[in-house]
């Protein structure tokens, strides 16, 4: 952002700012070795997770335990390892939590056990987790395959137990299943459950299935009443698709308008359909005032690595003049910068999990 894309610069810094002694770089420069270096440097990855833990970092306490229960550039120890866990619970993040659910899922210093991994994402879904949701939904089997019935069927065992967590996954699950009429009347009972307990991803499921009367009767009102609940609480699932369904009512510009904000907070939180939508309403006027610089920045970060994004440059920037042209670039950069501070806040963003 701001400078060409240069990893080697990265890494310089990175481990500038951990031989220096900050706690934060030395997490992230261990995670950054551990799992993006080429080969992977696992030695020095726990070199620098143990000096973190040790100025009390307990997000690289957890890797560190993570570390010991694949003996990956430390002796394998799964006492020591899960211990070192049970330690970093106490930063209230969602880290340790996450990394038992990999262990588990993955057989490292345990027994596989689908079961076992599922409460330990649950959890940390639960502590902001964004990782652990999409192993919830596609949790690879023993022979690293998608397994989609011991997924539902541990899903369903949390479920019926009085999990709102799992009673939406296993909803999402129960919606997804190949076979069988029923489902949607099987996930829209456990949606439900899960909206009573006031869980607000759960709200967005079950609007879905209102919309278009599947396992209920057919209701636009409550589906509008469930997305307007959720999307008051800074759901972003839910504002994207308030947004979309308010800015389709044309027969209403305030509805429009509103319907702009919903989009456009759900694009400032990194979902990339309301991203792509924004640049639509700004490059049309729906909802606002046409903004062809701003829609030609939105195009580029929601559209890029695809083939649309050259669609949308062929047809925004003979529109446009050089200076304009430049200007969405500037925006572009100070829309990404905002998106990358909204993820830190939102704890969703970070290099690890």
């Amino acid at each position: 952002i701001g400078l060409e894309l240069d990893k080697n610069g990265f890494e310089k810094l990175l481990k500038k700012a951990s031989e220096k002694g900050l706690p934060q770089a030395q997490y992230f420069y261990g995670q950054y070795l551990a799992e993006s270096a080429k080969p992977p440097r696992y030695s020095d990855a726990a070199k620098w997770m143990t000096k973190a833990s040790s100025s009390g970092d307990l997000r690289a306490t957890a890797y560190l335990g993570f570390l010991h229960l694949k003996g990956s550039g430390v002796a394998k120890d799964t006492e020591k390892g899960m211990a070192l866990l049970k330690q970093a619970e106490a930063s209230g993040l969602y880290h340790s939590w996450h990394l038992r659910g990999e262990a588990y899922l993955s057989g490292f210093g345990v027994k596989k056990d689908v079961g076992a991994a599922v409460a330990q994402l649950l959890k940390s879904v639960d502590l902001g987790c964004r990782r652990s949701e999409m192993l919830l939904q596609v949790l690879p089997g023993a022979d690293s395959k998608v397994d989609q019935s011991r997924l539902t069927s541990a899903l369903k065992k949390e479920a019926v137990s009085g999990d709102r967590i799992a009673q939406h996954f296993y909803g999402v699950a129960l919606a997804g299943a190949e076979k069988g009429k029923g489902r949607y009347d099987k996930a829209a009972k456990v949606f439900t459950e899960s909206v009573d307990k006031d869980w607000l991803p759960a709200h967005s499921a079950l609007a879905d299935l209102y919309l278009v009367g599947m396992g209920v009767e057919q209701d636009p009102k409550k589906a509008l009443e469930l997305l307007v609940n959720a999307a008051k609480e800074g759901n972003v699932d839910a504002e994207y698709k308030l947004g979309f369904l308010l800015h389709r009512d044309e027969s209403s510009p305030e509805n429009q308008r509103r319907g702009f904000e919903s989009v456009r907070n759900a694009a400032l939180k990194g979902h990339r359909q309301a991203q792509r939508l924004l640049s639509l309403m700004l490059a049309n006027g729906v909802g606002t005032t046409r903004r062809l610089t701003e829609a030609l920045a939105w195009a580029n970060i929601a559209l890029a690595g695809t083939p649309d994004l050259e669609k949308a440059q062929q047809v925004l920037k003979p529109a446009m003049t050089p200076e304009s042209i430049a200007q969405a670039e500037q925006n572009e950069q100070a829309f990404r910068i905002r998106l990358r501070r909204e993820k830190e806040v939102s704890g969703s963003g970070s290099l690890v999990w």
